[in-house]
């Protein structure tokens, strides 16, 4: 068993006073200064590479060099670190023949091999190997303005004029950003200008392709459009599927169809027309040119049955058709995909419609059969559990109380701490008539499993070899944030090495892969409810990070903890900077109108720099959390809220007055908002087990409120 202990440094008394906050400062001159000062000539390997490291980040290239010198000798595991960093020294030193032999020896196993040809590529170019410069780029795999550049004059400067324009033009049609003034720059700079300049019809579509790319598409609208008219079919029909995807983004659907037409009469040869129909269902229905929708999805199922499309397409006809309130003819469209795309993959959502059809209709032996198959076929946890959960909510409908209570307890046991478990603890605890969730759960936990002790390893051989040794080294180095280099999210076959690499990966504070690569291990695995023991395995899926600044701003809004982490897990996988499409901004994901509204209650400055800071953005989405709680009083709808805006919510409310919650977030019209709704809650119960105290740990749901919402 692995603890903290067996992956931190063994600080002298001296060196624990300086290094580990000049460590989590990244203050690289204060830790070279500590390892000299309390170290004097450090002889431990450890120290020498932390120190080598230290004066390298410093610009101190002299005493890297004189840190790493031999040590890939002493350390052959770290040899590829120890070449990569004094090669770089080497060359701010002017020592290129010994950068080029230190750079050069790293080999393609390393996962420092595409960083060292980048720099050895500026070696080669220091040394006049023009040619070899050029190859060095290229295999570093980087496709920068600044990398393509200096590759394309080195290639044009050992005589492949040819080729390097060549890349240089091409590099500039498929950049729809700022970078393209660098490429322009740069076909300038080698003379290409005149000769760049004389654009062919490729050129013109990879322009438009990556303004499309980029979501340009009131640029890449305009740009295809310039070619819809090429006698070349080729062109044509390629611009047709350019402009047609760029006026469906901006949602003019008459206009796409317009362009999707002509590509499912005449373009066959050039683009899918399985593909072409369905882009034009689709405008179709989001358009509300339903009759069009209709007889084109007949088309698309007569004349490519085997197309991947038709249960999209059956799903989009049996939305329309509840919309419209024709119940029987969305079931009927549901039951005709399954039978003919049961594999399909919108199959889980065809069979969850399917059955929620029917429960909504009242007809629940059909929606109860439904279910079943969902729960037999199901391959995705998240459809697992929702049949399960509604499985048991179908037999309640139905008077058949035991059975409803043998598939609640299942689907606790089944799916632990995910959404419809909670859900499952609250029925079970309210046919308890007052039984609490704790006393529920402890009752089935009951000589039930709870997981191996945290953090166990079989096979400890692999703490000393391969990518997880020198992970394992770099942090005993006090260097956990280079060890992600060492690893993906996971290595090796076992599953011991698969969790030592997302612990590893967390105590970097790579949370967004720790996170995931936990969450899906656990799904993997046999399910269980962890105890003391294993609790450290659902800490690294449910992660804290930016802690202290997460505590005083639930303090600051009087909300739980747990809430603002279950959003910010939801909204940025803990990415600071992130920013989305629609514009939202850094980990609670805030737009700007939504963020000045709070940084006026808050006296605080919102701008889009401010709110790339945790500090800053944590307390503004906290505080909007606060008000929509203050609106709606229950998590369950506060959650829904922070997705669509508080309005939303409160019209559905008012719209569905009396509606179970579990009902009412299932009637939530945006798909997204309901499984955003779904996946929050499950977050913020699982951060409640998981860090709370006592009865504080389990959420239970109100799902009839004496005094509802609105």
């Amino acid at each position: 068993m692995l603890t903290i202990d067996d992956v931190s440094p063994d600080w002298t008394e001296a060196e624990a006073k300086l290094l580990p906050a000049a460590l989590e400062a990244k203050n690289w001159e204060a830790v070279r200064d500590a390892v000299f000062t309390v170290s004097k000539a450090p002889e431990n390997a450890y120290r020498r590479f932390l120190l080598g490291y230290a004066c390298f980040k410093s610009s101190d290239h002299l005493g890297a060099v004189a840190a790493l010198m031999g040590l890939e000798s002493e350390v052959p595991l770290m040899a590829h670190w120890v070449r990569y960093l004094r090669g770089q020294s080497m060359f701010a030193l002017g020592r290129l023949q010994d950068a080029e032999a230190d750079l050069a020896a790293i080999g393609t196993g390393s996962p420092l091999y595409r960083w060292a040809q980048y720099h050895l590529g500026d070696v080669y170019l220091a040394l006049g190997k023009d040619s070899q410069a050029a190859l060095a780029w290229e295999r570093s795999g980087r496709t920068d303005a600044e990398t393509i550049s200096k590759r394309a004059a080195a290639m044009k400067s050992s005589g492949q004029s040819s080729d390097a324009m060549s890349l240089l033009k091409k590099a500039y049609y498929r950049t729809a950003s700022a970078g393209r003034k660098a490429y322009k720059a740069a076909l300038d700079a080698l003379g290409f200008g005149a000769e760049a300049q004389q654009e062919t019809a490729a050129d013109l579509l990879e322009q438009a392709q990556a303004l499309l790319d980029a979501h340009m598409n009131v640029d890449a609208e305009k740009a295809a459009g310039a070619l819809v008219d090429s006698k070349s079919p080729d062109v044509r029909c390629k611009a047709l599927l350019i402009r047609g995807l760029a006026r469906q983004k901006l949602r003019k659907h008459k206009l796409a169809l317009e362009d999707f037409g002509p590509l499912i009469e005449g373009c066959s040869q050039w683009v899918n027309r399985d593909r072409a129909l369905f882009l034009a269902i689709r405008s179709s229905y989001r358009g509300g040119f339903n009759d069009k929708g209709e007889a084109l999805a007949i088309t698309l199922k007569t004349d490519h049955p085997d197309a991947t499309f038709n249960d999209d397409v059956a799903l989009m006809r049996a939305r329309t058709a509840l919309g419209g309130g024709k119940t029987k003819l969305a079931m009927e469209i549901l039951d005709d995909s399954l039978k003919r795309w049961p594999d399909g993959d919108m199959a889980d959502e065809s069979r969850w419609l399917l059955a929620w059809s029917a429960y909504r209709g009242k007809e629940f032996k059909v929606a109860l059969q439904a279910l079943k198959d969902g729960a037999q076929f199901a391959q995705n946890i998240d459809y697992r559990s929702r049949f399960a959960y509604w499985e048991g909510r179908t037999l309640q409908k139905l008077k058949r109380e035991k059975e409803a209570k043998k598939v609640y307890e299942q689907t606790v046991l089944a799916f632990p701490l995910k959404y419809h478990a909670w859900l499952a603890l609250s029925r079970l605890a309210d046919m308890r008539r007052g039984g609490k969730v704790n006393a529920v759960l402890d009752g089935l936990l009951k000589n039930q499993p709870r997981g191996q002790q945290f953090l166990t390893v079989a096979d400890v051989t692999q703490l000393d070899q391969g990518a997880m040794g020198r992970a394992l080294w770099l942090c005993k180095a006090g260097l956990p944030h280079l060890a992600e280099n060492e690893l993906g999210t996971s290595t090796g076959d076992s599953v011991d090495s698969m969790w030592l690499s997302t612990w590893i990966l967390n105590l970097s504070g790579s949370y967004t892969k720790s996170h995931r690569a936990a969450m899906n291990l656990i799904h993997e695995g046999q399910p269980y409810w962890p105890n003391s023991d294993s609790l450290g395995y659902y800490k690294l899926s449910y992660p804290r990070p930016h802690y202290p600044v997460v505590q005083a701003a639930a303090k600051e809004s009087e909300i739980e903890e747990a809430l603002i982490y279950g959003v910010m897990r939801q909204e940025s996988a803990f990415v600071t900077g992130i920013e989305s499409r629609a514009n939202a901004i850094g980990l609670m994901q805030l737009i700007m109108p939504t963020a000045k509204s709070m940084a006026k209650r808050l006296k605080l400055t919102a701008t889009p720099q401010t709110l790339r800071t945790p500090e800053v953005n944590v307390r503004l989405g906290s505080q909007y959390l606060a008000v929509l709680l203050a609106r709606f009083k229950l998590p369950i709808l506060a959650i829904p809220g922070y997705n669509a805006g508080g309005g939303a919510i409160g019209k559905h409310l008012k719209n569905n007055p009396g509606l179970p919650l579990d009902e009412f977030v299932e009637t939530i019209g945006a798909q997204e908002t309901r499984n955003y709704a779904r996946k929050v809650f499950e977050s913020y119960a699982a951060y409640r087990f998981l860090y709370n105290e006592g009865n504080d740990r389990f959420t239970r749901v109100d799902f009839n409120p004496k005094s509802p919402p609105h």
